[in-house]
């Protein structure tokens, strides 16, 4: 074997081996990568339903704590079995109902322990 046959068989053999390694450390760093982008993707969407479903919550609340201050509730409450109480109590209930998410509402009178249940169809 002369030479230049030998040159070229070893430089043939030293590109292959950096051909085979760069193409491993490729593959590595684009796994690395890609669970990155993937790993952070998750937690982005997770924080963003966190705070959706959170939002819708607070909204909840804010209007069952002003439905729970209305007078015409509060007034029902102390005397339960009084009718037109209770016509402006329920009328007022159902002047928030298209505001809860889904539709519904339901009053628990403590005094009395009598439950009042409305939901949507």
């Amino acid at each position: 074997m002369n030479l230049k046959t030998k040159s070229l068989l070893l430089v043939s053999a030293c590109f292959v081996t950096i051909l085979a390694l760069s193409y491993g450390l490729l593959k590595i760093i684009d796994r690395e990568i890609g669970a990155g982008v993937v790993t952070q993707y998750a937690r982005e969407q997770v924080n963003y339903n966190r705070s959706q479903t959170l939002q819708l919550l607070k909204q909840e609340l804010v209007l069952a704590r002003t439905l729970a201050n209305s007078s015409a509730i509060k007034n029902w409450a102390i005397d339960e079995d009084n009718y037109a109480l209770r016509s402006a109590a329920l009328l007022e209930l159902e002047g928030f109902r298209p505001f809860f998410s889904d539709q519904s509402y339901f009053c628990v009178l403590l005094k009395s322990g009598h439950y009042y249940v409305i939901m949507a169809v």
